[in-house]
């Protein structure tokens, strides 16, 4: 009886153990997601996702810090808010280097939730950014370019993939490109680019 206290810590600290505990106080089903990190690399290709699913996944993640450097999340369902929910999840993680969003949504809380994991200096800075087919809005994806024009920002790769830039998006983004040497790839396609604006990204 003794070592209960000590076994009872140990739980806490476990991911998996936290993870399901916290989609039981959501309601959630909890779905085996975090068995999927592998090498530091969480891909989750058509597993739905809900709020409470992704609050488990928040506190999961929240036990250790170095599980995850590497996210790919594909056609999750995910809403603005779950998504919101589970980028605070990366948030906790000392190391994320890359994050892939494709065919979810990505809006205002997502957003702010994002902020924070752009804002880190080296060498616990996001090194890639993928945004891919989302659900979002121009004003979003005007504020996340913004964003990284005004703050220094360590990013290497950039997607905005059919992601509603339009033209005052573009003006930020060729903003972006001249002022921050950190850019080396960029990916704007599948948006309605005129030719003029085209010409000037070049």
């Amino acid at each position: 009886m003794a070592n209960e206290p000590k076994v009872e810590a140990d739980l806490d600290r476990n991911p998996m153990m936290n993870y399901f505990k916290n989609c039981n106080k959501e309601y959630a089903l909890a779905l085996p997601v975090l068995n999927k990190i592998s090498k530091k690399v969480l891909s989750l290709q058509g597993y739905k996702l809900n709020e409470g699913i992704a609050t488990g996944m928040k506190e999961g993640l929240a036990t250790q810090k170095r599980l995850i450097t590497t996210v790919v999340f594909d056609n999750n369902g995910m809403s603005d808010q779950a998504m919101s929910t589970v980028i605070e999840g990366l948030a906790t993680q000392e190391f994320t280097k890359s994050i892939t969003l494709i065919l979810n949504e990505f809006g205002e809380k997502s957003l702010a939730s994002l902020i924070p994991i752009l804002q880190r200096k080296k060498p616990k800075n996001l090194e890639e950014l993928r945004l891919i087919y989302c659900k979002t809005n121009s004003s979003v994806i005007t504020s996340l370019i913004e964003e990284m024009s005004e703050e220094q920002c360590f990013l290497k790769k950039l997607s905005l993939v059919n992601m509603q830039l339009n033209d005052n998006s573009f003006r930020h983004l060729q903003n972006l490109i001249e002022n921050n040497r950190n850019l080396k790839e960029i990916d704007i396609s599948s948006n309605s680019l005129k030719k003029a604006g085209m010409l000037k990204l070049l």
